[in-house]
């Protein structure tokens, strides 16, 4: 048991080790790319109520593994004055290579962030 526990503080250390040696080089975390999706999808939120007069009712990021990329779906829904249902989406292909090796594991399967509106107040 204890020679388990030392085994996942070493591989811990070694994740770690890893991971600063990656970012440090330019990498990306998941995290840190979501965060951008993120500050777009507020300025995209934003502008679209402003100017369009839509309200936002929800979105989310879909990301998902290609054989050498990742994808980001990102879709955006809005109400309009009279009722109608208004989809705004986009969608980019990033090389793995741009990210830090520990994404990967991450995204075994296809996961969905939700997206909220951010607070301007």
């Amino acid at each position: 048991m204890a020679e388990d526990t030392s085994k996942s503080l070493i591989n811990e250390l070694w994740n770690s080790i890893k991971y600063a040696y990656e970012s440090k080089k330019g990498k990306l975390s998941l995290d840190t790319y979501l965060d951008i999706v993120g500050e777009y999808a507020d300025q995209l939120i934003e502008k679209t109520e402003e100017k369009d007069h839509l309200i936002y009712q929800g979105g989310y990021c879909e990301v998902s593994q290609l054989s050498d990329s990742y994808r980001f779906d990102v879709k955006l829904y809005f109400r309009s004055d009279t009722g109608e249902d208004i989809l705004k989406e986009a969608s980019r292909d990033i090389s793995k290579e741009r990210f830090v090796t520990e994404t990967k594991n991450m995204l075994e399967t296809t996961k969905k962030y939700e997206i909220f509106k951010a607070d301007r107040r």
